[in-house]
């Protein structure tokens, strides 16, 4: 049989010369476009179900969300195993298909399933945007500080920046599926009413929230038809017009101006707030400011520390980070037993930037990095003074 081969590609040279041809064509080919991976992902298609329902018992949670969401995700073409966890607010679902499904058909099935879950009201399974090797980029906020050594932002600033300028900026460069972040404090209005003041003015809780969530929204109107022109017509109603503060702070010359702008954008919908209006007795408004605890106040401090004020969600935990020192050189500073000097930041804003499941990570690195180096270096991308900083 060997003979025969050679003696057929002796006589059929130019059949010989392009199959060779070829075989280094596909082969040049293939090496031009594998995907050369650092850490290669042998992972089956795994897709990670996350429901939130705040208050309730890991118990609760297992009977309300965790077991329906099992039931109406079990029986799916391809899967394998459903692993789930119950805890205290919060049910997960790890569900894991054969080889030959893709990630793609298993996300679809699961969020087709996910619609006939019978579940309590307000609860939102949401798929997670984890993979074995998704991580593949870690920044903290750093922000700058006072001649005192004080922080100039607040947490509630830096998280702000992360959850609605930076998270975007990510999330729209090619191959990144999502950014996840850890740390900071989420911020928000509280309104904090006085049981002796409603009962005075006879306003129950449910019209105070109805008044609150009816005056911050925008409302539609119809047509002013006008000789030649037709004019839009609409109510606006959101508090603080709708206008986010943090745009025009990143475009301030320093960031004293920009930290004292955003405190007092604050101040002013702490003031909307107190103004809307509730009822009327005897043509005179009742205001939200006139049943929250402390009442009707004119002096500024008090009406940014009582009644309306700025607070935090509850916080679901706080992240520490530690960088060695260096000094004006760049070189990491030592002790005297030649040990490394530590820099802690006890209450760090950290965000983990996420690869979509089988990309390639290497020109997703490189185009992180790039967006990285444009948002420090270009002004106006950033809050003034604050960085970004990766390890």
């Amino acid at each position: 049989m060997i003979f025969g081969l050679v003696r057929w590609a002796v006589h059929n040279r130019l059949v010989v010369v392009l199959l060779v041809g070829a075989l280094i064509a596909i082969g040049g080919f293939s090496a031009w476009s594998i995907n050369v991976e650092a850490y290669p992902d042998p992972a089956p298609a795994v897709i990670e179900v996350i429901a939130q329902y705040p208050g309730a018992s890991a118990e609760e949670v297992e009977r309300q969300v965790t077991i329906p969401l099992e039931v109406a995700l079990a029986g799916m073409p391809g899967l394998v195993t459903t692993r789930s966890k119950s805890l205290f607010g919060l049910s997960h679902l790890r569900n894991q298909f054969t080889y030959d499904t893709t990630y793609k058909d298993a996300r679809i099935e699961v969020l087709n399933r996910l619609a006939q879950a019978d579940l309590p009201n307000g609860v939102q399974p949401t798929i997670s945007p984890q993979s074995p090797i998704g991580e593949i980029y870690r920044y903290i906020i750093q922000g700058p500080k006072d001649a005192s050594g004080n922080d100039v932002y607040s947490l509630h600033d830096l998280k702000s920046l992360q959850d609605w300028t930076l998270s975007r900026q990510f999330r729209r460069i090619p191959r990144i599926v999502d950014t996840v972040s850890f740390g900071g404090t989420v911020k928000r209005y509280e309104v904090q009413p006085d049981p002796e003041r409603l009962r005075k003015y006879d306003i129950t809780l449910s019209q105070l929230e109805d008044a609150i969530q009816s005056s911050n929204a925008n409302a539609g109107g119809d047509y002013l038809i006008q000789p030649q022109s037709v004019q839009v017509i609409r109510g606006l109603g959101l508090i603080g017009n709708g206008v986010d503060p943090m745009v025009e702070a990143m475009t301030m010359p320093n960031f004293i101006a920009a930290r004292d702008y955003l405190r007092d954008e604050e101040r002013r919908r702490l003031q909307e707030i107190r103004k809307i209006v509730l009822a009327t007795t005897n043509n005179v408004p009742i205001r939200v400011g006139d049943v929250v605890d402390g009442g009707p106040d004119n002096t500024a401090i008090d009406q940014s520390m009582r009644g309306v004020i700025v607070g935090t969600q509850t916080r679901q935990g706080q992240t520490l980070v530690s960088f060695p020192r260096l000094n004006s050189q760049g070189e990491e500073v030592v002790d005297s037993s030649g040990q490394r000097t530590w820099d802690n930041n006890d209450d760090a804003i950290q965000s983990i930037v996420l690869l979509r499941k089988g990309e390639k990570s290497l020109p997703a690195l490189n185009d992180v990095e790039k967006k990285v180096e444009e948002l420090n270096s270009n002004p106006g991308e950033l809050l003034p003074g604050v960085k970004l900083q990766t390890f």
